[in-house]
């Protein structure tokens, strides 16, 4: 009977002692995945503040550029025909039997591209946002309680994180949303540039001066990565070039 007794308090404790070694365990992916998900949604949030502020200073520019694709209002030039024919009978005490009207091109080709540019990266900015925001209910998911403890959490916690955040490329799409920001921002600068040459010069050679600055820092941070094994511009683009 001692025997027996003895074999049944030395199973107890052993199974004491994996669960709690599991637990430990459990609670320590726990953290780490809190901790994680942290980050990833300051990350998120950095992004979205941008792409918000980004949008409205954009939408302001596209609701003007917008003005060039409409066509010229017919009842002002027939407004203009009828002041013209009125200066040229005072004028010359005869109206003019006609009068030839020349209407301006609803657009051109320059205010085409300039739009589409513009309103381009509008919709790559305001779609950066709405990315976001689903990952962070993703990631809301990833991080919801369970009643499991010990061993099944730890199991619950691997089928999320391997079969689920890993599996699907959830780390790679969050790292996408900055190159689509930036690709936003390339094309309003393209679009900016392109409006600034059609209508200052001086204006457009200082800007396109400061652009191509910054296009140069830009290229430079993206490919010293895979240059220099050691260097610390590790963004998502850089590290494609990888």
């Amino acid at each position: 009977m001692d025997e027996r007794g003895g074999q049944t308090e030395t199973t107890a404790a052993t199974e004491e002692g994996r669960e709690k070694t599991w637990q430990t365990f459990a609670t320590k992916l726990r953290e780490q995945d809190q901790e994680t998900a942290k980050t990833w949604k300051e990350e998120i949030d950095t992004l979205m503040n941008f792409a918000g502020l980004y949008s409205v200073i954009l939408a302001a520019f596209n609701i003007e550029l917008y003005k060039r694709l409409q066509p010229p209002d017919p009842s002002s030039d027939a407004n203009t025909q009828a002041l013209m024919s009125l200066v040229a009978f005072l004028t010359n005490g005869s109206v003019p039997l006609h009068l030839a009207t020349t209407l301006a091109p609803a657009d051109s080709i320059t205010s085409v591209w300039i739009n589409a540019l513009m309103f381009s990266s509008l919709v790559l900015g305001l779609s950066s946002a709405f990315v976001g925001l689903i990952i962070r209910e993703w990631l809301n998911f990833f991080l919801s309680p369970h009643s499991c403890e010990g061993e099944r959490s730890t199991y619950i916690h691997c089928l999320r994180w391997d079969k689920g955040i890993v599996a699907w490329h959830v780390p790679g799409i969050l790292s996408a949303l900055s190159i689509l920001l930036q690709t936003a921002l390339a094309l309003f600068l393209s679009g900016l540039l392109l409006f600034l040459w059609t209508v200052n010069t001086k204006v457009a050679i200082v800007t396109t001066s400061l652009v191509c600055g910054l296009g140069a820092f830009w290229l430079y941070t993206t490919v010293a990565p895979a240059l220099y094994h050691w260097c610390p511009y590790k963004s998502p683009q850089a590290l494609a070039c990888v």
